[in-house]
Order: structure tokens, then C-alpha cells, then sequence
């Protein structure tokens, strides 16, 4: 769920809206390689940063957001984005004038402008011989009036009437499917029109010519009527006579079939409109979120890409979801491995990478000091599951995972860097095969020109085996009171504390039980200490 109401400049947004409509502009046009998959997404808890950053006031700047979110490219608005959130958080004017000019749009009623994507039109194999119909209906009236006695004359008028009638009102239904979301397309041409007169430079692109082509299809939709408000009994009486006319003529269905001819290129245009004015609302809702993290004494600052870097560097890094998130700092120029005992932080320090990453390229924005990267994919693996349906284990789906981002990282994009996040490696089998696949694999991706992988893993054996070639790093904790006590700190080296048995006292587990599991590990670390890969 995603939070919708009338936002107010630099505050969080209260109400709730549905995900499944803000995704409709995504599911239709999320084509490119660099774009996270639904199991990336999940991985890093995508939606939850959508709410966090999103303070869009229309319907529209959702949907873009919301896709802008899932991909990991070179923005050509990116500059003028930027730009124009520093004028909408600078200039106050500016900033009501784009609010003013988003107002038609917001609230949930602006939802109905998702149904113009991608819309297919089915209409019945009747339209087409409507016009012929009402030539005929009309050469038979005007026949009978001349030929056949009045009374005759008024029973075929009038049951030509009726028929008419139960035409017109039969293709309400086509109105009320493929018309009736066009409405909307008035409202996306005003909006467009008001926020091309803020910039004449013409920001984010000249739309004028789907300008022109909405005014003169909104001329057309006008005839249906639709969003008439009745102000008088005069009017209501004016507009019945006008409907009369209409189902007399069978103005409505002959429209219908002329407007519906063309609803393939009424789309494009209506993408256009879509991507030009979340382009904007996507800027307001940027330089509303910078402007409640300083209120709010958040860290956050713009990232900085270089085609020319061979490494990501991050200073004071965080994450915007987690309260009192501790900060840290790394700088990458190969692969990593990270150890760290139970609830340590390392799952939390590969996910917040992670987002800081998205959000740099969605949002120009990223919750650190400094973040310093060249143009970059990113992959992950980061929350795995079994699949009963597909009758897939949980090892089998991890190992799936794995074996698509070998084949992405082969295969290089632009020369974009790869970066791979994965936790927990192989935690699905057994410690023998975990440990040597997973070195294995580690080797591999790491040997791939541009490729650098992350991976968190209990597995002290592991991390010694790259101690001379690759980063490593570690969280740990410590014992107060009987209880213990992270830090959170990403130190070098491969220092590892073991705490599970520990959390199993802090459980109120049987003295017995915490006292065979201390033989046993002393035991089997007597055996794991000896591997070498």
C-alpha cells in the first residue's frame, strides 16, 4: 500500500492508496536491462522506500516514480530534474504555480488516467453499419411522411424512436469502458499546458503537439456530455432535450466508433502527457522529501556518478526505514566478504547499499554523505524462498537466482559496472558443499571484468579463503550483563563471534540443551578450523 492525500509541501503523506493501480504505467513499459526483477524488488523492500519517498501529489507522478524506482539508468531528465526541485524548494511562487497546475489531477479520482495505457479497444461488429442505419432510418421516415397516411407515418417514426433509444443507451456501456477514461485526457492536457508556461525553455520536452491532438479530442468527447454539472432546472431541461437529439440521431454510437478508431495513437500521446507531468510531480515530490529529511535532521546528499571510477565510495551511509540506523563507510574497488554473527547487521548493510544505490538513480538522492559510483547494474539475492508450487527447494530457487546474474554479469551493458549483493550464500545445503559452491562461485563472479560481488555468510571458512585476495570485513557484539550488545560497525578483517547459543540462554532454552550444544561446537570448530580451500 502507498500513502495518497492532499500532500502538503515538506511533510509525509496519510492516506492509503493502492500499489496495484500505481504499477500499471511499470508493468506496461518496464523494457531495459538495468531494471530490478519483482524478486530484486522484494529483496530490498522496494515498496517500503516507494512510501517512504514518495510525496507525489497526483496519481500520475506515483506511477513514473514508482517505476523510475525499479531502474538503474542514465536519466536524460536527470539535470533538469535536478534543477527544477532546487527552483520548486527555492522559490516558493514556483512552487504553487506547480501545485496549482498538479491540483486537477490529484487524489484518487486522477487513478482513472491509468486506464489510457495500453488500452485495447473491442468494439461491436454493429458499430460499423450505424451510419448506414440512420441514412436508411431517415429515408424511411421522410418516405413514409410523403407515401402513407400520418398515422402510419408517426407509428414508424415513433418506433424508430424507440429503437434508436435502446441503440443509444446499448452503447453507453462502450462509453462508459473506453470513453469515460478519455475525460481524463482534458485534464492531462490542462495540466500540461499550465506547466510548459513555468519554463518557456521547455522542460522535460516539448509536448505541444499532444497538446493539439488532446484539445481536439477533448472537442469530440465533449458531445457525450460526460462530467456535466445540472446548475438549474433550465439546464437540466436543456440537457434532456440535448439527449433526446442524440438518441434520436444515434449521435453517441456514431461517435463512439469514430473516436475508438483511433484509440492507438490517443494512447501514445496519453503516455507522453503521463511521463511529461510525473516528470514533474516526480521533482516536486524529490525537493518535498529533501525538505522533510532536514527537518527531520536526516543525512542525505546527491550522488555523484563518473563513467571513469572503477570503485563505489560511500561515506556515512544509512537506512531512511530504519530508525537510529548506525552509519558506515566503504569503498569498493573489488569483491567482498562480510561475516558476522546472528541479528549482527550484515543483511541490513547489503540491503542498504542496496537502496542507496536505487535511490541515487530514481531520486538523485542518497541517504549517505558522500556517494561516489561509475553507471552501474545492480543484482541481488537477498531474500530467498522455497517455491512448493514449482516444486523448487529453497537451495534449488537460491541456486536459479545465482545462475541469472552469472549470465547478466557475462554478458556487460555500455560497459556499466555489476554489482551483486548476496546474503547468506548457499545457506540451503550442507556445510561442505555450501562452503566449497560457494567459493567457487565467488571466484568466478569476482574473475568477471567489472563484477564486484558482496556477500555476507556465517561462514568463517569462507571468508579465510579470500583473506589475500579479496575485502573482508566483519560486524560483532559483545556481552554486558548476561545480554548482548551490537554495535553495528563494519570493521575490517575476518573476526567472527559466534552467538547463537548465546541467543538460545537469552530464550529460556534447558540447561542441558545449552551445555551439549558448547560440547558439540567445540567439537566440530576443532575440524573447521583445519579447512583450507
Amino acid at each position: 500500500m502507498s500513502r495518497q492525500s492532499s500532500i502538503e509541501y515538506g511533510k509525509l503523506k496519510t492516506d492509503l492508496s493502492e500499489i496495484r493501480d500505481i504499477r500499471t504505467y511499470h508493468d506496461l513499459f518496464h523494457e531495459g536491462p538495468c531494471c530490478l526483477d519483482e524478486s530484486e524488488w522484494k529483496d530490498l523492500d522496494m515498496d517500503d522506500l516507494f512510501d517512504f519517498a514518495d510525496r507525489c501529489i497526483t496519481p500520475v507522478g506515483e506511477m513514473l516514480l514508482y517505476s523510475k524506482l525499479h531502474h538503474m539508468n542514465v536519466d536524460p531528465y536527470a539535470d533538469e530534474r535536478e534543477l527544477t526541485a532546487e527552483r520548486i524548494d527555492s522559490d516558493e511562487k514556483f512552487r504553487k504555480d506547480v501545485e496549482s497546475s498538479l491540483s486537477d489531477l490529484a487524489g484518487r479520482k486522477g487513478d482513472a488516467v491509468r486506464h489510457l495505457l495500453g488500452m485495447k479497444v473491442s468494439l461491436s461488429r454493429y458499430h460499423r453499419f450505424f451510419r448506414l442505419l440512420l441514412a436508411g432510418e431517415i429515408a424511411a421516415i421522410v418516405s413514409s411522411w410523403i407515401f402513407l397516411p400520418p398515422a402510419f407515418a408517426i407509428i414508424i417514426s415513433v418506433m424508430l424512436a424507440i429503437a434508436n433509444a435502446a441503440v443509444h443507451f446499448w452503447n453507453k456501456t462502450y462509453v462508459e469502458v473506453y470513453l469515460r477514461p478519455l475525460v481524463q485526457l482534458e485534464k492531462l492536457r490542462k495540466a500540461s499546458v499550465k506547466l510548459s508556461s513555468l519554463t518557456p525553455e521547455g522542460t522535460f520536452g516539448d509536448v505541444k503537439r499532444q497538446t493539439d491532438e488532446m484539445s481536439a479530442l477533448s472537442r469530440k468527447i465533449s458531445i457525450f456530455g460526460m462530467g456535466r454539472v445540472m446548475e438549474s432546472d433550465l439546464m437540466m431541461v436543456f440537457n434532456s432535450l440535448i439527449e433526446l437529439g442524440k438518441m434520436i440521431f444515434l449521435v453517441e454510437p456514431l461517435y463512439t466508433y469514430a473516436i475508438l478508431k483511433d484509440i492507438e495513437d490517443i494512447s501514445g500521446s496519453a503516455r507522453r502527457l503521463i511521463g511529461y507531468i510525473g516528470e514533474w510531480d516526480t521533482s516536486y515530490s524529490i525537493a518535498s522529501l529533501r525538505r522533510w529529511m532536514d527537518s527531520e535532521r536526516m543525512r542525505w546528499s546527491r550522488p555523484i556518478f563518473d563513467r571513469n571510477r572503477l570503485d563505489l565510495h560511500i561515506e556515512d551511509m544509512s537506512h531512511p526505514l530504519i530508525d537510529g540506523c548506525v552509519a558506515n563507510s566503504i569503498s569498493i574497488d573489488k569483491s567482498v566478504i562480510i561475516t558476522g554473527s546472528n541479528m549482527s547487521g550484515k543483511s541490513s548493510f547489503l540491503k542498504t547499499i542496496g537502496i542507496n544505490i536505487a535511490a541515487s538513480y530514481a531520486l538523485g538522492t542518497c541517504f549517505a554523505t558522500t556517494l561516489e559510483m561509475p553507471y552501474s547494474r545492480l543484482h541481488t539475492v537477498l531474500s530467498v524462498s522455497d517455491d512448493i508450487g514449482e516444486g523448487r527447494s529453497y537451495y534449488y530457487s537460491e541456486a536459479l537466482r545465482i545462475k541469472s546474474i552469472i549470465d547478466r554479469c557475462r554478458t556487460k551493458n555500455n560497459g556499466l559496472m555489476d554489482i551483486v549483493l548476496i546474503d547468506e550464500i548457499f545457506k540451503g545445503t550442507n556445510t561442505i558443499e555450501r562452503i566449497s559452491i560457494a567459493d567457487a562461485v565467488i571466484r568466478y563472479l569476482s574473475a568477471l571484468d567489472g563484477t564486484y560481488v558482496l556477500v555476507s555468510t556465517h561462514d568463517i571458512e569462507l571468508a579465510r579463503s579470500f583473506r589475500e585476495t579479496l575485502d573482508t570485513y566483519h560486524f560483532s557484539e559483545s556481552m554486558h550483563d548476561g545480554k548482548l550488545v551490537f554495535n553495528y560497525r563494519l570493521t575490517p578483517g575476518v573476526e567472527y563471534t559466534r552467538n547463537a547459543i548465546s541467543i538460545l540462554k537469552n530464550c529460556g532454552y534447558p540447561d542441558e540443551i545449552i551445555r551439549n550444544a558448547e560440547s558439540n561446537t567445540l567439537k566440530v570448530s576443532a575440524n573447521m578450523d583445519s579447512i583450507s580451500l
